[in-house]
């Protein structure tokens, strides 16, 4: 929450001719108009340096006009609130000028600039301003005044950073108070030959009176928050710490009428840690004592960004002088206002509570500060994903419809680029925009500031159509747009790039260079230069440049161009090459250099004098150069074939002449095979032959085949092979070996098992009978052994189990139920035919008396927390598995945690209604009972809040519990879920008890433990 407030003077006066005069004074009331914080008092002291005659017919100049303004104490209040350290800005006045030639007065306001002002803490303070009058001449002689009218403030209030407020720069309209003075000055224009006539008394003329806000009394609607902190005090470290914060504020706000004043009070509690670091210091504190300076958000529609965004609010809240106790918590009360405000458009209102700024001074119980902290100031930050809104508020109508809002006039597009259009447009003819919005189609592209009447769309695509708009924004709304058509120009190619990897192409000559370089991106060309003289240009990444002198040094540079743009030059030092002297002379002993391969021909010979370095031909192409040893290996050649390999010395003045000799390539040599892949059994083993298969090894002409280490076949030229005589059901390990006139692969092996001799499937199974009888569970079955069988399989249902010996218990049965039970015998040739078999289990649930004791919890989803359970069930059970009993549950006690965050617990009492029915077949039990709860305490942050002999559900709440684990002998476990009805009879919190334990969702999960 937060008001804004700023304060500006204008004067208006006019220009006289040179005449000395004394300085005229005046001084003026207004009211002013400001944003949020309504009507406020402004007094304006004016002076001015306008002389008392003025000649006829001569123009006169501009004169300084000066002014202070005293900012009331209010305003102060409520610059503060919104965190402002400083005001800036201009402020225009009405003014008009009465002379023989204007008899009805002439329009002359001035815009003055207001100086940079501090804001203090309290009370009024000065705002200087100054400017220029306008230039006026007259023709005719008489008497004349300058009044002064209202004024308009252009304000920016800005924090103790330099950056505005969330308010921004402020439109404020100032309207004189009724029945004051408002003449600045009487003149007198003289054209040398009227007599003058006597002065005039001053006549005030009528301005637009200020209308003021009504103040409407509203009806108490407190609201009330408790949040928690975590603030980082000196020495002691982190702690944390509750805030409950309270004020009271309508629910209902009309827009041009006044709000209350807020009046804000907070107990803060620490932690026990807190205290017990106070006590630790060395003296200890007796007492704290400092303020608190509360952060707040308010939210409402007049703000710029809302509802996202709203406007940062300081309260100060100073802390009394607070006894430190020994142990325990320490409770901190403070109290602090905001001023009223007035709002200016309907909507939502909110307002959020954030950080809290604290400057302490833990003090000695002489009174002086702790020596080791002395006073801090210190942020206490909000704890995450809290609900921090402490009131909202409807702004709604109230009087006359809003005022009509002009809109820009003469919106033109100047010349587009290919991603920008510039817009121009006029103020509008009356009203005082506070800024513009400017529009590309529906969406808002910027906000522009008053007084600036330009701006340039960015970021559009080349060659479309664009409509843009301009909205001029009011104080209290914005107009309809205005609308201008452009389209963009075509896409330029962007800038060449600089030049990179500029080099001599080869040696420098004598006269004449040669330049290579890397293309360059968006050049369509390249300027080559001589120093500053272009000697050419070309589109390729190759130049010469010629006409040069011999053994001279050159700086030469290289250009990237396209049709829009040149970038920088990339520049090389060359030197030309001295007058050309001889080659050298011929190499001599040019020979091979031991024998060729089938794909080289080494070659020597002797070195050559002068030379720097050799050329080696093939068959009269080069294909090496730069060669500096005196022998060389020429590589790439075809086998068994004839070669002509020339050799030139080379230097800086040419080659020498050829020196040749043949040479022919040896023959290729043969590679040694590779191994055989994807070596596999062709078919299925037999018993006494397996069949085998594989992909041919690359340069193989015959496979050698073993069998383990014995060789059993070679010269095999096939990719398949049968090896025989083999036993049955044996594992081999075959192998298969690549061969060529060169030598034998590595081996390949497989494993391979022959097949087994034939067999037979198992006789039936004969002879089941039950073992004893069955009971409700369990039956035990056995039967004779079947001829040839290795094993057996039991299927009961659907499911079969393996079974080694002739005798299976089946378990998991139900009571007074009939079974099928087949069965198999199983060896490695087969299964076989099913056998089946009857069952019929027996009896289920003994009946009779019971008697279990009761342990668990139930949690209860509204007030998000668990109650314990305790107590038993005594009850009788029929032969038909059908139950009734008597449930008794102890009294107990629950911790909640309500809306997420608040601390409760509440004492529960359960009041059986009937009897507790179910039933019990094998392990299944399902049970019902109906209770009725009653809450004799409610407790909230350890205050009783409801509760007592009364408050009860309204209705018995229906118990639903299951089990699938029971065991009559012993008992088992119970789950189930329930809803609990509303409450009454709770006292004056009884709606609030009811809502936050009533619903559905809640759960039950207990054990059944056997009675002693």
């Amino acid at each position: 929450m937060a008001a804004a407030a700023t304060v500006a003077t204008g004067l208006v006066a006019f220009a006289t001719g040179p005449a000395s005069a004394d300085t005229p004074q005046l001084s003026l009331d207004y009211r002013c108009d400001y944003p949020l914080i309504g009507m406020q008092d402004v007094h304006v002291d004016i002076s001015s340096d306008i002389p008392d005659t003025t000649t006829a017919g001569v123009q006169n100049p501009a004169f300084n006009i000066k002014a202070v303004s005293t900012i009331g104490a209010d305003t102060t209040f409520g610059l503060n609130t919104m965190g402002a350290a400083t005001i800036e800005g201009t402020a225009k006045a009405q003014a008009k000028v009465y002379s023989p030639d204007y008899p009805n007065g002439v329009g002359a306001n001035t815009t003055v600039t207001l100086d940079k002002a501090n804001v203090p803490a309290t009370g009024s303070f000065a705002v200087n301003a100054a400017g220029k009058t306008p230039a006026l001449e007259f023709d005719t002689a008489g008497w004349g005044a300058i009044n002064v009218g209202n004024l308009t403030l252009t304000v920016t209030p800005k924090d103790a950073a330099g950056n505005p407020t969330a308010l921004g720069t402020l439109t404020v309209n100032c309207y004189q108070k009724p029945g004051q003075h408002n003449v600045l000055k009487q003149f007198y224009v003289d054209d040398g030959k009227t007599p003058k006539p006597p002065k005039p008394d001053p006549v005030d003329k009528p301005v637009q009176g200020p209308t003021e806000y009504p103040s409407p009394t509203y009806p108490s609607n407190p609201h009330e928050i408790t949040l928690t902190y975590m603030c980082p005090y000196p020495l002691i470290g982190k702690h944390p710490l509750s805030v409950k914060a309270t004020i009271d504020y309508p629910a209902t706000i009309h827009v041009g009428e006044y709000a209350p004043p807020i009046h804000i009070k907070s107990l803060s509690t620490t932690d026990d840690g807190t205290v017990e670091g106070l006590n630790s210091l060395d003296p200890a504190p007796a007492t704290i004592e400092g303020s608190a300076k509360a952060t707040s958000t308010l939210i409402v529609p007049e703000i710029t960004g809302y509802p996202d965004n709203g406007l940062k609010a300081y309260v100060n809240l100073p802390i009394a002088k607070t006894p430190i106790p020994a142990t325990g918590h320490l409770e901190i009360p403070a109290e602090g206002d905001a001023p009223k405000m007035v709002f200016k458009t309907k909507g939502k209102g909110y307002l959020k509570v954030g950080d809290i700024q604290l400057t302490m001074t833990p003090r000695l119980a002489d009174g002086s500060p702790q020596p080791d902290i002395g006073t801090f100031t210190k942020t206490c930050v909000q704890d995450a994903g809290q609900q921090n809104t402490i009131a909202s508020f409807d702004i709604v109508d109230s009087g006359p419809p809003p005022p009509t809002h002009l809109p820009a006039t003469g919106l033109a597009a100047g010349t587009p680029t290919d991603t920008t259009v510039p817009l121009s447009w006029n103020a509008p003819s009356s009203g005082t925009p506070t800024g513009y919005e400017v529009y590309n189609g529906s969406t808002k592209v910027a906000d522009v500031p008053a007084g600036t009447t330009k701006y340039t769309v960015t970021g559009l695509t080349p060659e479309t159509k664009y409509t843009f708009g301009v909205v001029a924004v009011y104080s209290d709304g914005k107009s309809d747009p205005v609308t201008v058509d452009a389209t963009t120009g075509k896409t330029q190619p962007p800038a060449p790039a600089k030049v990179t990897g500029l080099a001599t192409d080869g040696d420098p000559g004598t006269t004449q260079v040669a330049l290579k370089w890397d293309k360059s991106a968006n050049a369509t060309s390249y300027e080559v230069y001589n120093g500053s003289t272009k000697v050419g240009e070309t589109a390729d990444t190759k130049f010469t440049v010629s006409g040069l002198t011999p053994k001279t040094k050159y700086t030469l540079g290289v250009v990237a161009v396209n049709g829009t743009a040149k970038a920088d030059a990339t520049t090389i030092d060359v030197t030309t090459a001295d007058t050309p002297k001889p080659p050298p002379a011929a190499v001599t002993g040019l020979a091979t250099d031991g024998d060729p391969t089938d794909t080289t021909i080494p070659v020597k010979w002797n070195a050559s004098a002068d030379a720097t370095s050799y050329e080696v031909d093939v068959n009269g192409a080069k294909v090496a150069d730069n060669v500096t040893d005196t022998k060389y290996t020429v590589s790439g050649l075809k086998a068994e074939t004839k070669y002509t390999i020339t050799v030139y010395a080379v230097n800086v003045n040419g080659r020498s002449d050829a020196a040749s000799i043949d040479a022919t390539t040896g023959k290729t040599p043969i590679a040694l095979p590779q191994p055989v892949t994807d070596l596999a059994v062709d078919g299925t083993p037999a018993t006494t032959s397996v069949a085998l298969k594989w992909t041919a090894g690359k340069d193989a002409k015959t496979y050698t085949i073993y069998n383990g280490s014995t060789k059993i076949a070679e010269n095999v030229t096939d990719t398949k092979y049968t090896v025989t005589g083999l036993k049955a059901g044996t594992k081999y390990t075959f192998g298969v070996v690549s061969v060529n006139d060169a030598g034998q692969s590595k081996p390949v092996t497989l494993d391979v098992t022959t097949a087994d001799e034939p067999g037979h499937a198992p006789a039936d199974v004969t002879g089941i009978t039950l073992v004893g009888a069955p009971t409700a569970s369990s039956a035990t079955i056995k039967w004779n052994p079947s001829e040839g069988a290795d094993s057996y399989e039991v299927t009961v249902n659907g499911t079969t189990y393996p079974v080694n010996g002739t005798q299976y218990t089946i378990t998991g049965l139900t009571a007074n139920s009939h079974y099928t039970v087949s069965i198999v015998a199983v060896n490695k040739y087969g299964k076989s035919k099913p056998t089946p078999f009857e069952i019929t289990t027996g009896g289920g649930n003994p009946g009779g008396k019971f008697g279990y004791a009761l342990a668990g919890s139930s949690f209860v989803k509204a007030a998000n927390g668990t109650v314990k359970l305790t107590g038993g069930i005594q009850g009788n059970l029929d032969a038909s598995g059908k139950f009734t009993g008597d449930l008794k549950l102890d009294k107990t006690s629950g911790t909640f945690n309500l809306l997420g965050f608040i601390p409760a617990t509440a004492d529960v009492d359960f009041v059986q209604q009937g009897q507790t029915t179910g039933t019990l077949s094998g392990s299944s039990l399902t049970s019902t009972s109906k209770m009725v709860v009653k809450l004799p305490s409610v407790k909230v942050f350890g205050f009783e809040v409801g509760g007592g002999a009364t408050c009860q559900t309204t209705a018995p709440a229906q118990i639903d519990l299951k089990s699938t684990d029971f065991n009559q002998a012993t008992g088992g476990n119970l789950t189930g879920t329930y809803t609990l009805p509303q409450v009454s009879g709770c006292g004056m919190l009884t709606p609030l008890i009811s809502a936050l334990t009533a619903g559905s969702g809640n759960t039950v999960a207990v054990k059944l433990t056997k009675a002693g």
